[in-house]
């Protein structure tokens, strides 16, 4: 079913990945996860 004229999946999610505004840079991924490591959890009752 797959040949090697189509596109794998990892291309395909890497493509649609994009196409939505996701970014490559290493940089800039490790400086969004500081943001999310350091945000404190809200405080539910």
């Amino acid at each position: 079913m797959t040949s090697a004229a189509s596109k794998s999946q990892s291309d395909k999610f890497k493509q649609a990945a994009r196409e939505h505004g996701a970014d490559e840079d290493e940089k800039r991924w490790e400086e969004r996860l500081r943001k999310v490591a350091k945000a404190k959890p809200e405080k539910s009752e």
